[in-house]
């Protein structure tokens, strides 16, 4: 809920108060807005929330990168069984890499970042193509009207609630008007 309110009121916040050379994060923007007998309390709140999120986001991160090395490996070779511990492996393992490279290869960085976005772009249309011009279509209102519960969950309700986490962290970074 508190994402669909960033995402919806950037522009007047923006236009409250700017300076170039304050780094604005969300703490700054809480001091700035908030009431005066509650501004410190909740920028400080606000930053250590800031804080717990990026860490969180870096681990679920590594962790998302190291199942999917996982399940490529699971499905090339039959006999792999993935196993706990080689996730969490895998997972200090693309975190290291990933503080490696940030650390060391600064100036070859944007550039190797702007062949990534070429890659992407891409593979993007190379999928999306022919996914959409060789998928079986149905009728729209089929699409957007039926609802069907395959999991088992007690109600439709439910059924959604627990899907719905799945979907959401596509749009994880909703907030990221706030940091440009």
């Amino acid at each position: 809920m508190a994402a669909f309110f960033v995402f919806l009121s950037p522009e007047p916040v923006y236009n409250f108060r700017v300076e170039t050379n304050v780094r604005h994060r969300p703490d700054h923007w809480v001091a700035m807005i908030a009431p005066q007998s509650c501004k410190n309390f909740l920028s400080y709140l606000t930053a250590w929330l800031t804080i717990a999120a990026w860490q969180a986001i870096s681990c679920s991160t590594g962790y998302g990168v190291a199942t999917l090395v996982q399940g490529m490996v699971a499905l090339s070779h039959d006999s792999y069984a993935p196993k706990a511990y080689q996730t969490m492996l895998l997972m200090w393992a693309t975190m290291a890499l990933a503080v490696i490279l940030n650390s060391t290869t600064g100036q070859f960085l944007a550039k190797f970042e702007g062949l990534v976005l070429m890659f992407h772009l891409a593979g993007f249309f190379l999928v999306l193509v022919p996914l959409v011009y060789f998928a079986p279509h149905s009728d729209p209102s089929l699409v957007f009207t039926t609802f069907m519960n395959l999991g088992g969950w007690s109600s439709q309700t439910l059924s959604f609630m627990v899907g719905l986490p799945v979907s959401a962290v596509c749009f994880i970074s909703v907030d990221c008007a706030v940091h440009v």
